[in-house]
């Protein structure tokens, strides 16, 4: 989807996508917290307001879009892989006033009474793609969290997309726990991760791999605690723009040196002279690094 706005993209109002000889490609379903709006025509026998009430429908290849403010914290459920989960918005926003959902927007917040150290969305299946959607998660915790254990209950969350997102104001924007590979994340924002150990995306786990293969590009790192962190190898993180963070702004020191990531045109608010670990800029022996920085372009890892 374009960032030129929702609904100049979405056109399919059908409730399943038929093609040619295959039948049944994929089930359309609509997620209206506040109930869906009669005006927009939604049929009413494929809108829910939780999560919850709408998993057990979900099959592979599925298509949810979500419209206005959903309160709530969830786990995809197994065997369910190539979702895509859209906000029916313009923008992804914050579409509450004083707490009450304005009517708008497509926003995922943490309930008013949040279960502990428990994500807005865990995803355990491969595949899965947000897009166009406000997530603003639980103090504890992350607004999405990627699980893979390779276990019966938690196989591989590998092969995630986000796109055009916001995650704003929880403890972790995006967590990798046990080593995801094949993610892109592009066109996000990330603002405002606080608490001691928080970080706008950070690796967890590393219990069944290293992360590999990640694109991380033209997102935004508003200032956090904490920026990236954690662990990558044959990664790439390129034509980002970064503030400088409280903490760390950039760390993957615990890499495997075997493999090189490589970090291309990322825009960093410090200069030549901040630019080292001492200053929260770390990186692996064997990455690749050009970086644009207030004063210098430099290449090389930060030293």
């Amino acid at each position: 989807m374009t960032q030129t706005g929702f609904w100049r993209d979405a056109r399919q109002n059908n409730n399943r996508l038929a093609v040619g000889n295959f039948g049944t490609l994929n089930n359309v379903w609509y997620l209206a917290p506040q109930g869906a709006a009669p005006t927009l025509g939604f049929p009413v026998r494929n809108t829910f307001t939780t999560f919850a009430e709408l998993s057990p429908n979900l099959r592979s290849r599925d298509v949810i879009y979500l419209i206005g403010v959903l309160r709530e914290q969830a786990i995809a459920p197994l065997g369910v892989l190539d979702v895509l989960l859209v906000g029916a918005a313009n923008q992804p926003r914050q579409a509450t006033s004083g707490g009450v959902p304005t009517g708008g927007g497509a926003t995922w917040l943490a309930p008013t009474s949040p279960v502990a150290t428990t994500p807005l969305l865990e995803l355990r299946e491969q595949g899965w793609t947000i897009e166009n959607i406000f997530f603003n998660g639980p103090s504890d915790d992350a607004c999405v969290k990627l699980h893979r254990e390779e276990t019966a209950t938690y196989p591989d969350a590998s092969h995630f997309t986000a796109r055009g997102c916001r995650f704003g104001g929880s403890f972790i924007g995006l967590e990798d726990f046990g080593g995801a590979s094949n993610v892109l994340i592009e066109d996000c924002s990330f603002e405002d991760m606080a608490g001691a150990g928080g970080a706008a995306i950070r690796v967890t786990n590393q219990g069944i791999a290293i992360p590999s293969r990640w694109m991380v590009r033209n997102n935004r790192f508003l200032p956090n605690v904490n920026g990236i962190i954690g662990a990558w190898v044959d990664s790439q993180f390129r034509f980002n723009a970064f503030a400088a963070m409280t903490t760390a702004t950039i760390n993957l020191a615990s890499g495997n040196t075997g493999l090189r990531n490589m970090l291309f045109f990322n825009h960093f608010s410090t200069n030549n002279a901040g630019f080292n670990p001492g200053a929260g800029y770390t990186g692996n022996a064997t990455d690749i690094w050009v970086s644009y920085l207030s004063d210098a372009v430099d290449f090389g890892v930060p030293a």
